[in-house]
């Protein structure tokens, strides 16, 4: 699964970018005006289905939960809570060492960011985001929780780029498109497995390690690179597999004015 939490948070620089990640979503809704899709495209996604699972299982995920730990390269460290479920659902969430909490939501067409103190927490200032923070929101919470799909649609368009060498593997790469979010995957040609993601702002983000959870094959690090430079290493301790949520989790607080006293 590739889970490219790194592209929508807006907080404090390296964190920021990380929470940016989780919102990559070109509105991606209905299944309307469905696109073709290039064979060889599609053999290479489904190949990469391949190496993570068997297709009942992965079509059988209708949620998940991630915890963990993201590092910046500065050495400062956050615990980080990723839930997601089907469709469109995401809560996120950072407890930085200082206490502070960033929360970033998703409940279908409805995306915010939270921030309080752990020890304060009916204090705290929400904003909306805004909707291209929504669309990249919608694209990672369907990418996360599909594990490649073929499927496109009018808000999902998935392109074959061909053949080249990455670090003197080759590899096939494949761009899929969410308007102006874009994933290009790089995946080994003979395993399927996904070696690079990139993102439209030019950030890299490379897995690492392994975690097999009810039969699924994760990623145990993701390290995110802008240019050379490392900006965030995530380790994942814990994943869950179809765990049960309350809606609550995904629901959009009030705004701070409008909460009764």
């Amino acid at each position: 699964m590739k889970f490219d939490i790194k592209s929508v948070l807006v907080l404090p620089l390296g964190f920021r970018r990380l929470f940016a990640l989780c919102a990559v979503f070109a509105l991606v809704g209905g299944q309307v005006l469905k696109a073709n899709l290039d064979p060889q495209a599609e053999a290479i996604l489904k190949k990469a289905r391949q190496f993570i699972s068997d297709e009942p299982t992965l079509n059988g995920v209708r949620s998940l939960r991630f915890e963990g730990t993201i590092t910046n390269p500065d050495g400062k460290t956050g615990k980080i809570s990723i839930s997601l479920q089907q469709p469109y659902k995401l809560m996120q969430s950072i407890q930085h060492d200082n206490g502070m909490v960033d929360e970033f939501g998703l409940n279908d067409y409805e995306g915010w960011l939270k921030r309080f103190k752990t020890d304060n927490p009916e204090v705290y200032a929400l904003m909306p985001v805004d909707v291209a923070r929504l669309k990249r929101l919608r694209a990672n919470t369907y990418e996360g929780l599909n594990f490649f799909s073929t499927k496109t649609n009018y808000g999902r368009k998935i392109e074959y780029l061909g053949k080249e060498d990455l670090d003197g593997k080759p590899v096939e790469v494949v761009k899929i498109l969410y308007g102006s979010a874009i994933f290009v995957r790089y995946f080994d040609e003979e395993t399927g497995e996904l070696l690079l993601s990139e993102i439209e702002n030019g950030e890299r983000i490379q897995e690492q390690g392994e975690l097999m959870v009810s039969g699924i094959r994760f990623p145990k690090y993701l390290i995110t690179f802008r240019g050379d430079e490392q900006i965030s290493h995530l380790e994942f301790n814990k994943i869950e597999v179809n765990p049960v949520f309350d809606d609550s989790l995904f629901t959009q607080p009030p705004l701070p004015s409008l909460r009764k006293k």
